[in-house]
Parts: structure tokens; C-alpha cells; sequence
């Protein structure tokens, strides 16, 4: 497809970034409101040892944290990176406790060009610190792509994941 033809307004609403600013700010909430919960259940339950109450402090500012960065970055633009597909790769783990394996995939590319889309559609240009990057991808569009295509990728700001490719 080509860049003239893409109406980027379109692609950006498509992209439902207020439903998950919504989610995230339910989320943050939901997680720190059962976060204090836990954190006082501890401190009155485990008087005698502190640390099992300042283990789940640490932890739910951990865990609300993530929420709360993911929803600090959904305050940026979204990019569009066009490039030459550099390699592929796969990353797997597996859980010891279930042997449940879990499967990344990723794409490393040499970005020629990156500009950020908005409500008006196609925006800004962005300034490229480095020309080769390495994002993670959905299956679908993992097996889509060999090495050496030129393509342009749409990367979301929270989570650095291609959501789409054209």
C-alpha cells in the first residue's frame, strides 16, 4: 500500500487509544485500591514481622506501577517507522512451575524514515537516534514478513509493539 494512500486519522482512530487510557486508569485504580487492602490485612495480620508488610508495599507499587507507566506513555503519538527488514527472531520461555512455554517474536529493522500519526492525521517527523531497532510483534504479523522486505510498521507508545504493518 502505498504512503498517499493511507488516511492516517482513520488509522489512529482505529487504534481505540481512549478505551485503553480508560482500561489503564481502571486498572491503576482496581490495583492500588486491593494493593492497600493487602498492604493493611498484612501489617495487622503480621505484626510481629514487618517485612511481610513492606514485601507488599514493594510489590504493588511494582505492580501499579507498570499501569501507571504504560499510562504515561499512551500521552505520546504513536510512530510509523519505514524500513528495510533486517532479521526476525524468536525469544521462548518456559515456566518451571506449569511448562507452559511463552513465545515472543521479534523484528529488527534499519529505519529510514519515522514520523508520529495523530487525531489530524499524519504528524511530525521524528529524529532518529539510531537507524536499526528491534520491536515485538504479534504471530500474525511475525509470519507475514521475511528478511529483506520494505515496510512500514505502526509501533504503540505503552507497550513498543508493532500493532500494524502495511
Amino acid at each position: 500500500m502505498s504512503e498517499s494512500t493511507i488516511n492516517y486519522a482513520e488509522v489512529y482512530e482505529s487504534l481505540r487509544i481512549d478505551s485503553l487510557k480508560t482500561a489503564g486508569k481502571w486498572m491503576l485504580g482496581v490495583t492500588l485500591v486491593f494493593g492497600l487492602l493487602l498492604i493493611a490485612l498484612a501489617f495487622i495480620i503480621f505484626r510481629e514481622h514487618l517485612v511481610v508488610g513492606v514485601a507488599m508495599t514493594v510489590g504493588t507499587v511494582i505492580f501499579s506501577g507498570r499501569y501507571a507507566l504504560g499510562l504515561l506513555r499512551l500521552s505520546k503519538n504513536p510512530v510509523v517507522y519505514s524500513g528495510i527488514v533486517l532479521r526476525k527472531s524468536e525469544t521462548s520461555r518456559t515456566n518451571d512451575g506449569t511448562y507452559t512455554e511463552t513465545i515472543h517474536h521479534h523484528i529488527r529493522m534499519k529505519v529510514a524514515d519515522a514520523f508520529e500519526i495523530d487525531r489530524m492525521g499524519k504528524g511530525a517527523g521524528k529524529e532518529l537516534k539510531k537507524h536499526e531497532h528491534k520491536w515485538r510483534c504479534p504471530e500474525n504479523i511475525y509470519n507475514q514478513v521475511s528478511a529483506g522486505d520494505n515496510l512500514m510498521v505502526l509501533v504503540m507508545p505503552h507497550d513498543h509493539q508493532i500493532e500494524r504493518i502495511w
